[in-house]
């Protein structure tokens, strides 16, 4: 009965912030957008135009540029599941409560976590490496 109440809150728990950042994102977008049009002076319906911005990033002209706004997603998107998996995985080491099944489990999450979390960052940083030495490499300066 334990393991059951605590799969639901452990599911009611992702599906809520889930939902809470589904919810948020409309905000956000409203909130990027130009001056509001002036309505006061309209005689007609208002035409409805947006524009969506280029997910790639406006400084996308080159593979490279491409590729790290791509990483940098990545990596922003992963960064809160990594916090999130390492609160639940301080949530596993508490109500183990000492018993050495439920301690190798909450070790494991620990521990998988935070395998993920040096791939992830591990690649950003190998990433930014690689693409300052192309960088460098292709420049005319000297001492890079």
């Amino acid at each position: 009965m334990k393991k059951i109440a605590r799969a639901f809150i452990a599911s009611a728990f992702f599906a809520v912030t889930f939902l809470g950042l589904v919810a948020t994102v409309p905000s956000t977008v409203i909130a990027q957008s130009s001056t509001p049009p002036d309505i006061t002076t309209q005689t007609s319906a208002p035409a409805l135009s947006f524009k969506v911005p280029n997910p790639l990033g406006s400084n996308a002209t080159t593979l490279t540029q491409v590729l790290a706004n791509i990483l940098d997603a990545i990596v922003l998107l992963l960064s809160p599941v990594i916090v999130i998996m390492l609160i639940y995985s301080g949530f596993l080491f508490v109500a183990a409560q000492g018993k050495a099944e439920e301690l190798t489990k909450a070790k494991q999450t620990l521990m998988y976590t935070l395998i993920g979390a040096a791939i992830i960052l591990g690649a950003k940083g190998i990433a930014m490496v690689v693409q300052n030495s192309v960088e460098c490499l292709s420049s005319s300066t000297t001492g890079c």
